[in-house]
């Protein structure tokens, strides 16, 4: 994460929760590359089972790519890579911003049980990273739609956007005010389809999102917020830097006041 000259950097739950889901994919490599001979099985199978490869495991690979070794190498470089992960997640954030969200996948952490290995932490991590779509709602996000209808219906019909990630959460943000219940059970569960837009609402005005995702500055525009747009993990890795920052998006006090 980066600060924004010496502002406090903020994060939200959710943007947390969002965190932690991004280390349950390198977990997920981390089983795959386990099983496998070699880290070019490990790749072949993670690509046809996932089919678009997930950002974060990119540059975690192109890490262990850079570095010689054998099997067992690269899964203590991955394993490094997945707890620096979380921990700078935590150190790098000053304040937690109020969630009316109140999603608990966001408590998810490494377990500190003496005696368990890399792969039993790992396991114990992923098992409490669950929200399945019969389990009942452990969250408010219907209350949190609720109380911010008049935006998400701002973000529905903003016709300026070109943006594909803005035109998909638009798409089924349509679909569910049109009623569809099936789309409306999968919202209540399977958040991540708008939660790029639930990161944008929870973000107070006198906070200016820092992120690499250009759907923000759409989301930015319309909610009347402040965003700073950074490289793309894509054009860090061309460079062959590829910081792994901690937090996809991060809302830092800019003091311009609400």
């Amino acid at each position: 994460m980066a600060a924004v000259g010496s502002r406090r950097r903020a994060i939200s739950k959710y943007s947390l929760t969002e965190v932690k889901n991004q280390a349950c994919g390198l977990i997920d490599f981390y089983f795959i590359l386990q099983d496998e001979e070699s880290l070019g099985d490990a790749l072949l199978v993670a690509n046809s089972r996932w089919g678009r490869f997930p950002k974060l495991a990119s540059a975690a690979v192109a890490r262990m790519l850079d570095a010689t070794g054998s099997k067992a190498q690269a899964l203590a470089s991955l394993a490094n890579v997945i707890f620096a992960y979380i921990l700078m997640s935590h150190s790098f954030v000053s304040e937690l911003i109020d969630d009316d969200l109140g999603c608990p996948l966001s408590d998810a952490e490494f377990s500190d049980e003496p005696g368990l290995t890399t792969a039993e932490i790992f396991l114990r991590f992923r098992e409490s990273y669950r929200c399945e779509i019969n389990d009942p709602p452990r969250c408010n996000q219907d209350g949190f739609r609720v109380r911010n209808a008049r935006n998400i219906d701002l973000i529905r019909s903003d016709s300026i956007s070109k943006n594909a990630g803005v035109k998909k959460v638009q798409v089924f943000l349509t679909k569910l005010k049109d009623g569809n219940p099936v789309h409306a059970r999968g919202l209540k569960h399977r958040c991540y389809k708008i939660g790029d837009l639930m990161i944008a609402l929870q973000c107070p005005r006198k906070y200016l999102i820092v992120t690499s995702d250009a759907a923000f500055a759409d989301f930015a525009r319309v909610l009347r917020r402040d965003c700073q747009l950074l490289p793309s993990l894509a054009a860090l890795l061309s460079q062959r830097s590829a910081p792994l920052s901690p937090v996809k998006t991060v809302a830092s006090e800019s003091g311009l006041g609400a």
